[in-house]
């Protein structure tokens, strides 16, 4: 089983099994990803459409390719969501001055 603790299922073909890439396994950097707003209220929302990622057959991955590929899938979501923030209500990311 790959790191992270996702949950393995069966796929139609007995010998390969599917896993599920899960928030849970880039909790740290999800967090992160989706930090826009003080109340934190945009992690849940990640979880949501996420879920539904997931639900959709998105998220799944027999090898680390496709690992990696729905990794990016989740944090391309997180750059969507961050520059529709900057879009819509002009909240933007901003880098502290060193």
């Amino acid at each position: 089983m790959p790191a992270g603790g996702e949950n393995p299922t069966l796929s139609t073909d007995s010998r390969k099994k599917i896993f599920v890439f899960l928030i849970a396994q880039v909790k740290g950097a999800a967090q992160g990803a989706f930090n826009v707003w003080v109340d934190g209220g945009e992690l849940q929302w990640a979880k949501e459409v996420w879920d539904r990622t997931v639900a959709a057959g998105f998220a799944n991955y027999s090898n680390e390719i496709e690992r990696h590929r729905a990794a990016v899938l989740f944090f391309g979501l997180a750059g969507l969501y961050r520059d529709f923030c900057s879009l819509a209500w002009e909240e933007r990311d901003t880098i502290p001055p060193a």
